[in-house]
């Protein structure tokens, strides 16, 4: 990181300034952030139709890259209308935006009346998924059901999502 200045930015996460132009003016890039979000059981049983929030939206010229997360429901009574297919995924934006994490089985997780925790790594090839992605600029990352809204149950979830944010727009001078 030589030439560089680092630091912790205004919420904690890890910062690097780095000159873009050469003529001093620093642009603040963002490596990783980690935020905790606590989803309470009443939207937990409607992730399908209203995906919640774990990430906020990076600046415009910026987009998150989903790395990991992990997935923590307390103990309580266990969702119903769990079936295999009905999974949890992360994704851009809304319950139509791409998805950016492996399916996160709801089975014997959301079912479960004991504490459960998952853990999430991206998306890779050697889970059958295109090595890449196209992601989406100045985008939310959200957590969401992908196939139609569970019933009962009453477990909040406690999700750590980490994720880095990078610029997708560059300027080059002539």
């Amino acid at each position: 990181m030589a030439g560089l200045r680092y630091g912790k930015g205004a919420g904690g996460e890890f910062t690097v300034n780095a000159t873009q132009s050469g003529k001093g003016d620093d642009a603040q890039v963002l490596v990783e952030g980690v935020q905790k979000t606590t989803i309470a059981f009443l939207d937990v049983r409607t992730l399908f139709a209203t995906p919640i929030e774990i990430a906020p939206a990076p600046a415009t010229g910026f987009a998150n890259i989903f790395r990991r997360a992990g997935i923590f429901k307390v103990a309580g009574t266990a969702y119903g209308g769990v079936a295999a297919g009905e999974n949890l995924a992360i994704g851009y934006t809304n319950a139509a935006g791409l998805v950016v994490s492996p399916e996160i089985e709801t089975v014997g997780f959301l079912d479960s009346t004991a504490d459960q925790f998952r853990w999430v790594e991206k998306r890779s090839v050697a889970i059958a998924i295109v090595g890449d992605i196209n992601p989406t600029a100045a985008a939310i990352l959200v957590l969401k059901l992908e196939d139609g809204d569970i019933t009962t149950g009453d477990s909040d979830l406690i999700v750590w999502c980490y994720y880095d944010v990078v610029p997708i727009v560059q300027t080059v001078e002539a």
